[in-house]
C-alpha cells in the first residue's frame, strides 16, 4: 500500500547533560480508517530500505503512523516521499507447506 511520508531530521541538546542527539523522524498522517488496517510491526519500505511501524498517534480525524528505519541507511534530506507499507507477505517455504 503506497502512502505519502515525511522525513524531518532533528537535533536535540540535553541541557542536563550537554549531550546531541541527532535523528530522523519518518511518519505518515493518513486517513483514520486505517486504523484496524495497520499494526505495529508492519513492514515499510521507503527508498531501497526496509523498516516497521512502531506507533500510533491520532489527531482530529487522521492516524498518525510513526516509522523505524536504519538511520545510517536512509540518508534522506528533510522532505516528502513515497513509502510501501507491506500489508500481507507469504514467505515461500510457508506456501509450499501450506
Amino acid at each position: 500500500m503506497p502512502v505519502p511520508v515525511q522525513v524531518e531530521n532533528y537535533h536535540f541538546n540535553d541541557p542536563n547533560t550537554g549531550e546531541d542527539y541527532y535523528g530522523k523522524a519518518i511518519y505518515a498522517e493518513l486517513d483514520i480508517s486505517y486504523m484496524e488496517t495497520l499494526k505495529p510491526g508492519m513492514k515499510v519500505r521507503l527508498a531501497g530500505e526496509t523498516g516497521s511501524i512502531n506507533s500510533f498517534y491520532t489527531s482530529e480525524d487522521k492516524l498518525g503512523v510513526l516509522i523505524d528505519m536504519d538511520n545510517e541507511k536512509l540518508p534522506l534530506p528533510d522532505g516528502s516521499y513515497e513509502a510501501e507499507i507491506v500489508l500481507e507477505s507469504v514467505t515461500p517455504i510457508s506456501f509450499l507447506l501450506n
